[in-house]
């Protein structure tokens, strides 16, 4: 959380009520702060007044107490053991509201045996005012090593010792006790947030029982205060909110005292003392005798690169507070002073009637807080809520409005040689279920996995690397069907590269092992697409790469997807929310024949054809590989234009003019071994096979997801009957013929 300045001057005084002290023993950044009783500590006493024992003391509750053996025998004292050595500054000790039974004259000691005590400091605590049971600090001039603290009476304002709670207090940055909410990519603590919140349970704490809350903290700050990042910065201790729940009361000259039950299950009342009574006697309806109060909420969000602080998304909060909140500080910040809608602009508003008056007694007036991102960092964090409350109580519930959500960080796996891992500037997201490639990504990653086969991050049992879909089509290149899930209500985009290979001698590929401005698609001859929101639906966004080398080998290809296109227009570097996914694809020579996945044929129109191939976005060249391919023998010009290609394509696919053309389409789930297929047709009276495709259709590289192929006849003809077969030809020479498969023409 942000340093606070304490001030300390050469000499120090017992603290006896408050935020009084003129010096404090923590270092600059640290506040005293109470801890509560993890459940290990044990407590004695030098005596006891029927059942009331020492371990209520320690038991976080506000509403039970030690109550020495009456009438008392002057000095009393309370012994707690807390099991193992740590550095403590103070005590923290809250009152019962029996006045007999109040303290007055007090010595602390500690001990780190059990055996020797060091008296640490010797002092007097008032008569709390006006009914107000808040806590005490006693603070000591220094930190100092101890695992037994002894609380000793030694004076009463009247002939008992009765005591509440009595918890030891250490110097921190913020708060140590292990019930502080961490945030971490994919780990959000739902309600953590909330006061009166039971982590264990899972509701809100039984306000019957007065007990602390599991993590926020309360003090006091001088009444009229308007300027709450300057009251802030000169606290020195911290006390354990308490959780109570509505309360009811009269104190003559006021209001009720009333606030209405919370109507969540998962949060509650909170207060400073066991009843919420503050020390004002004034009328409820005078603002002008409000006390002031800090509310402090600390949590982590654990990561250590700012950009990641955005898995925290949203944080929405309700505050309810009887009187009215003034001001919230998050991680010093004053989002009053930045011009919050809900908190006063002007220093010179200092009535909480120009706010919200009465704000926790309706529903319709809570204060909606939205905590900027901005505001946020890596490591601890803190949000302060600044009350100001009038006669006779205090109180505040914070709910959190919207569920907050941690999003996973998604790296890839591709090897480092292409910036994979984060010390290499690899790329990495922020995942959300808005804006994704294929199903749901669900890895949560703590950096780049390379690996050969770019499949390590695959550590949860699914493979993430499920939206990019890769397949052939007869003129050779290679196709890309990115599968693209946008829900952001704004444009995105997708991202590609390959890497190109060469011929590396003897049938093989050769890489450069790296991204590099030639290795984007050729069609289109760009980096990024935009693709519209679809609200949760699938857009298809293809890209080619052609003019490739006709050899064998392996490549790698990396896809991105976000919001922002400047953030994944290059393969490395952070993006705010999308997704990575990297690929392997590769030509490999073992003699192991392809595994078939599905062989499908249909007529289609061949127009819908054409635009399955996405003829409009491929460039000359690879439409005058296709003309190649489908009729070699078709004359073009030099002159003919893309339009004029198309046009030539549409003619080859439909010699008889009847609009409709025969495709096979076929997927793999394996190839080792493949280096193409061929088709051979046949009418079903005939006899003879005739082959549909006069060049080889290249194999296609592995790829997670199989391969697509397919493939147009134009030759057959409406009306007819043909059997396909699927002839795979093998790097050893050898072919393996699947089918055969009907089709009827319509």
């Amino acid at each position: 959380m942000k340093n606070f300045l304490v001030i300390t001057p050469l000499l120090w005084l017992i603290l006896s009520v408050g935020q009084c002290a003129l010096a404090a023993p923590c270092p600059v950044g640290q506040n005293l702060i109470a801890l509560p009783n993890p459940g290990t500590w044990t407590a004695t006493a030098s005596s006891v007044h029927l059942t009331s024992g020492p371990d209520n003391t320690i038991d976080n509750r506000t509403n039970t107490a030690w109550h020495a053996a009456a009438p008392t025998a002057w000095p009393q004292n309370l012994t707690v053991d807390m099991g193992s050595v740590m550095n403590i500054g103070g005590i923290q000790v809250f009152p019962f509201p029996y006045d007999l039974g109040m303290v007055n004259g007090y010595q602390i000691w500690t001990s780190t045996d059990g055996s020797t005590y060091t008296l640490q400091t010797t002092g007097n605590l008032p008569i709390p005012t006006a009914n107000n049971y808040e806590a005490f600090f006693i603070e000591f001039p220094a930190e100092v090593s101890a695992r037994y603290y002894r609380f000793v009476a030694t004076s009463g304002h009247a002939d008992y010792v009765v005591v509440s709670e009595v918890n030891p207090m250490v110097c921190a940055a913020s708060d140590p006790a292990p019930t502080t909410p961490v945030f971490a990519p994919g780990t959000c603590p739902q309600y953590e947030l909330n006061t009166g919140y039971n982590k264990t349970a899972d509701t809100k704490v039984d306000p019957n029982l007065k007990q602390y809350d599991e993590r926020w903290l309360v003090t006091r700050i001088p009444q009229y205060t308007t300027d709450t990042a300057a009251a802030l910065a000169n606290v020195n201790n911290w006390q354990r909110a308490v959780v109570s729940g509505d309360v009811t009361g009269n104190v003559a000259g006021s209001g009720s005292g009333n606030w209405y039950d919370s109507p969540y299950g998962n949060a509650e009342w909170i207060t400073q003392s066991i009843d919420g009574k503050n020390e004002t006697t004034a009328n409820v309806d005078n603002p002008a005798d409000d006390v002031d109060y800090l509310f402090r909420l600390d949590f982590n969000i654990n990561v250590t690169d700012p950009n990641l602080v955005g898995i925290l998304s949203p944080l929405n909060l309700g505050l309810f507070a009887d009187n009215t909140v003034w001001d919230v500080l998050v991680n010093g910040t004053s989002l009053r002073v930045a011009g919050d809608p809900n908190l006063p602009t002007s220093g010179a508003n200092t009535s909480r009637d120009n706010v919200y008056t009465y704000l926790g007694y309706v529903e319709g007036n809570h204060f909606d807080l939205n905590v900027p991102s901005s505001l946020l960092v890596p490591g601890d964090n803190s949000i302060v809520v600044h009350l100001k409350s009038g006669n006779p109580f205090l109180g505040f519930l914070m709910q959190t409005y919207s569920d907050p959500t941690c999003g996973a960080v998604d790296y890839g796996d591709l090897p480092d040689t292409y910036s994979t891992l984060d010390a290499s500037s690899g790329p990495y997201h922020v995942t959300s279920e808005t804006l994704r490639l294929g199903a749901a990504n669900t890895e949560v990653d703590s950096d780049g996995q390379p690996s050969v086969d770019a499949a390590a991050d695959d550590t949860n049992g699914t493979d993430d690397d499920d939206g990019v879909t890769f397949y052939s089509v007869s003129g050779g290149g290679v196709y890309a069907d990115a599968q693209v899930v946008n829900d952001t209500g704004a444009d995105a985009y997708v991202c590609a590269w390959l890497d190109r290979w060469t011929d590396g001698g003897g049938g093989t590929a050769a890489l450069d092992d790296t991204f590099d401005p030639g290795d984007i698609a050729t069609s289109p001859a760009q980096v990024c697409q935009a693709v519209a929101d679809n609200s949760g639906g699938t857009t298809t966004v293809t890209f080619s790469w052609s003019g490739l080398p006709a050899v064998s080998g392996d490549t790698y290809l990396r896809f991105r997807v976000c919001s922002t296109q400047s953030e994944c227009e290059d393969p490395v570097g952070f993006a705010a929310n999308g997704e990575v996914e990297d690929y392997r694809v590769a030509f490999d020579f073992a003699p192991t024949a392809v595994t078939l996945g599905g062989f499908e044929m249909e007529a289609q129109a061949v127009q819908d054809y054409l635009n399955e191939l996405g003829v409009d976005r491929l460039g000359r060249a690879e439409l005058l590989a296709l003309i190649q391919a489908l009729a070699p023998n078709r004359p073009v010009s030099e002159s003919d234009d893309n339009a004029s290609l198309i046009a030539h394509l549409r003619a080859s696919l439909d010699p008889d003019n009847d609009g409709q053309v025969a495709v096979l389409r076929w997927d793999t789930l394996e190839e080792r071994g493949t280096i193409g297929f061929y088709v051979h047709r046949r009418e079903e009276a005939k006899s003879d096979w005739i082959q549909v495709n006069d060049d080889m259709l290249p194999g296609l590289i592995t790829a997670p997801m199989g391969g697509r192929y397919m493939l147009a006849d134009p030759e057959a003809r409406s009306g007819g009957v043909y059997q396909y077969h699927l002839i795979e030809q093998e790097a050893a020479g050898t072919t393996r013929s699947y089918g055969p498969f009907t089709l009827k023409m319509p």
